[in-house]
């Protein structure tokens, strides 16, 4: 009985080991799972600000491409004027 009973203790010993052991892999995994979510987020929040940087810069590219076409009209109409007024001047 009493080999027995000692059997029963070692056994129980190694599954109370096992069992921290378990509890110690779960909670670092858990802890991984965690901050990996929160460099996720860290990341998700850095493209969306470079998708709207992005955003604005094809904006600007967009109003300057504009403004020099606009300006480029400008000085064409000028340069006919000119030729114009000296031709029948």
């Amino acid at each position: 009985m009493q080999a027995e009973n000692e059997k029963l203790r070692g056994e129980f010993d190694k599954v109370a080991s096992l069992r921290a052991a378990y509890n110690a892999d779960k909670k670092a995994f858990n802890d991984k799972i965690v901050e990996l979510e929160v460099l996720l987020a860290e990341r998700e929040k850095q493209r969306a600000e470079v998708q709207h940087r992005l955003h604005m810069l094809e904006l600007s590219s967009t109003q300057y491409r504009d403004e020099i076409n606009f300006w480029n009209g400008k000085c064409t109409t000028l340069k006919r004027d000119l030729e114009y007024s000296e031709k029948y001047a």
